[in-house]
This record gives structure tokens, sequence and C-alpha cells, in this order.
């Protein structure tokens, strides 16, 4: 049974903002989908998000997608924390149903009792419970947010993580219990490529994938990847754009270096299909591009961290602790057999419809 006949008009739908572009996103936005009635919460929305859901009924703050929207990093990082008192400010009295998403505030939406409030936790707010190099009066303010944090994370009825590894920080930061639901892949049109588009100009086929957001934490994970690349002249492809983005790709010209941005979904499907391997070094919270990359029959070289280690094995993967063993297992990657119904497997179990249906079994 799809969890579209158990969703009514009477439900409502919130996310912490539409601005980026990321796998969170993608996952509301497949949530959309299934819930196409629902009324949907979003305090900062970008004209790309809200040209995406022009037929919808979306309700967002004019004033915080305007800052956010108009003010750079910075406008968008005021916001951010002033949807908080948005998300408080709710009226959600008259629905049934509310499904959020959060990875920092739109849990923090009070319901009334007879309102069953089911929130899927991507993350608790990183900026608050994992970030510690910070000045002494940012402290003190984010230990008020942290205290805030806790006490609203005891307002939903029902708690979801979308990994272990998640649920391992909402035990440790929220003391509290929840149920895993891994993301489904989401694809929105599912090419099967068999030639290299010839707008990307390699000198060969033998190249080596990274893909994401090129911001903070990440980018400093990228960066050691791309310093080994530098050093043996094999080609690596850099798919994403970002904060850092110019600063890295002025500081490595090098030939074999290739920092393509954002591209469209047809082109990184194609280097996916391509690509020798798709080099995951970065802890994520589950991280859907090395399912992407399975999907494409291309194995994954993936730091062996984070919500991954929920599904990567070793008949479609390297799982690495140290970026220092990357090149070893480059060399070893010719000897390696890519296991496809190993992966066929892993796709089945991360399918829509198991999404759909490990989130109709709660309500």
């Amino acid at each position: 049974m799809k969890v579209t006949n158990v969703y009514h008009k009477n439900t409502a739908l919130l996310y912490d903002d539409l601005y980026q572009k990321g796998g969170g996103e993608k996952l509301f936005l497949q949530i959309t989908h299934l819930c196409k009635e629902a009324k949907i919460y979003v305090p900062i929305v970008s004209k790309f998000y809200r040209q995406k859901l022009k037929s919808r009924n979306l309700k967002y703050s004019f004033i915080l997608s305007f800052i956010a929207n108009n003010f750079g990093n910075v406008g968008y990082k005021f916001s951010s924390f002033l949807s908080l008192f948005w998300f408080e400010s709710l009226n959600l009295n008259d629905f049934e149903l509310v499904l959020s998403v959060s990875n920092r505030f739109s849990h923090c939406v009070i319901t009334p009792i007879h309102t069953k409030h089911i929130c899927l936790i991507t993350s608790p707010f990183r900026q608050i419970w994992e970030q510690y190099n910070i000045n002494p009066a940012v402290r003190f303010f984010y230990s008020y947010l942290r205290i805030h944090n806790y006490v609203s994370a005891r307002r939903p009825n029902t708690i979801i993580s979308i990994s272990n590894y998640v649920q391992g920080k909402i035990k440790k930061y929220w003391g509290l219990n929840s149920i895993v639901i891994n993301p489904p892949i989401i694809l929105s049109n599912h090419y099967f490529i068999n030639k290299l588009d010839n707008k990307f100009n390699f000198k060969n086929k033998d190249y080596f994938l990274l893909v994401g957001r090129l911001n903070g934490r990440k980018s400093k994970y990228f960066e050691r990847v791309i310093k080994i690349f530098n050093k043996n002249g094999i080609n690596l492809v850099v798919v994403g754009n970002g904060g850092k983005y110019f600063a890295l790709k002025n500081k490595y010209k090098q030939n074999n270096i290739y920092f393509l941005g954002e591209i469209d979904e047809k082109s990184l499907f194609n280097l996916y299909k391509n690509a020798r391997a798709l080099i995951h070094p970065q802890i994520e919270d589950f991280g859907l591009t090395p399912l992407e990359s399975l999907h494409f029959g291309t194995p994954v070289i993936a730091y062996n961290k984070g919500g991954v280690t929920d599904y990567l094995n070793n008949k479609v993967s390297f799982l690495y602790d140290k970026t220092n063993e990357i090149p070893g297992i480059i060399q070893n990657l010719q000897n390696f057999k890519f296991n496809k119904k190993a992966a066929l497997k892993i796709l089945k179990l991360h399918s829509i419809q198991k999404f759909e249906y490990n989130l109709y079994k709660l309500f």
C-alpha cells in the first residue's frame, strides 16, 4: 500500500528551508510528491523552489526569504536562526497530521493534542551541536539554543532518523530513541548512458569523480582528495558549487583536475556512468551520491564513517579509514569486480516504494 493512501487534505509538511540544492531538499521534494494535497510550510524559499512548487499550497515568510536571497551567506544564516520564531508561531490546529523534515528548527512547531506530529531528522542542528571553534559570545548563544533544541525535540510524537549514524546523534544530544528509515534514491530520469558527453573534453575516460557542495567541512575532505590527484596525475572531475569553489579551482590548476561547478542532471548521470569510481571522502548523515553511483554501475571509494556504512559493502565499494589509503585503493581498483546483484539489492532496499511503505507503517 502506498503512503499516499493515508495522506489527506489536513496534512501539513514542514521543512527548514528550500534554498540550496542537496540531499535534504531532494528528500523533502519527494515527500511533497507523495503528499499531493498537503499544505507546505517552509520559512525560507528561493525563487527556484517557488517556481518548482508554484502549483502547490506553499506558505513561506516573505521577509526571511528576502533576507536570505538578497544578502548572501550572512543573510541566509541570519534568517535561518530567525526561522525558529516563525515555526513556533505557526497555527497548526486544523491539521490531523504534521510531517516535519528537520535539520534545524522545523521540529520545534507546537501542535495541539489531537494532531500527530511525525518528524524525520536528517541531523540535529550541526552548527550548535558540532561546532566548537567559536568565540565565547557565540558559544553562550549556542548554549541557549542547545537547551531549546533539547526541549523542543520532545514535541514530536515520533522521531525518524535517516541513518544509524543520525540515530546515534539523536540519542547522544537529545537522549531520545528514534526509528531508522533510510531515504530513497531519487533520480528524476533514469538515464543509462554509454558514451561520454563530448562537451567535457577529457584526455581519456580514465577519471574519478567527486560530487558535492564545496562548503565548510565538506570542502576540507574534498581538498584532501584533490591533493592526492594533484600528485598522481590521474584525472579527477569535481562537480558542485559552493563558497570554496573558486578558491579550490584557482589553487589547483593542473590539467588533470576538472572543476565543472553545478551541472545539469543528465550530464551528472553521464559522468557517474563513465567514471572509474566515485570518491566519497566526507562524513555524511546519509549520503545519496554513493547510491546514485551504484545505480549507474560505478563502484564507490568511501570514508568508513557516517550514513554510508548503512548500505555500502565490499562487493560494491572500498571503505577506508585514512585518506592516505586512497592511492593504494586506486591501484587495486583494476582487479575489483563490481557485483551488480549486490548493487541491485541495495538499490531495491532504497527504492521510493520501500520508503513509502516504511513511512506508512508509522500511521
